[in-house]
């Protein structure tokens, strides 16, 4: 995140953008380096895995357009990493509309003292009982 607000020299000055000065592609790249790292851990962890019966997530759907004679050209890795970071990007944002554009209220009277927040182990760890809970639109335009 530092590196997406920090501001850089060469964008001020035109006769010095190729000299990176303050050394920010360097940690970009490193950057870069992690995140295609845990992307390629994804993607193969995915790979991997054969079980048929589990529960199909984002990255199974991409992934099956990889190898599939259905669609008109190949995609490649790099676009699979691109297609999930642009997912939760979107997931993301869509929280954060939800978030920022609703008040949010426990159903029935239901005090923040009586949820149950016990969770169920697997891959996306839900709660063990569901969350009910009343939006009501709060920006008034």
């Amino acid at each position: 995140m530092e590196l997406a607000i920090k501001p850089n020299l060469g964008d001020y000055t035109f006769q010095i953008p190729g000299l990176d000065l303050q050394g920010m592609k360097k940690h970009k790249k490193v950057v870069a380096k992690v995140f295609d790292a845990f992307l390629e851990k994804i993607i193969n962890e995915y790979i991997q895995s054969k079980d048929e019966n589990r529960t199909k997530y984002f990255v199974d759907v991409t992934l099956c357009f990889k190898g599939s004679e259905e669609t008109e050209r190949m995609i490649e890795r790099e676009q699979t990493k691109g297609t999930i970071l642009l997912g939760l990007t979107i997931v993301k944002q869509g929280t954060a509309q939800l978030v920022h554009c609703f008040d949010w209220e426990l159903h029935e009277g239901m005090l923040p003292t009586g949820l149950d927040v016990l969770e169920e182990f697997s891959l996306v760890t839900p709660w063990a009982k569901h969350l009910l809970a009343i939006p009501s639109y709060c920006l008034n335009i």
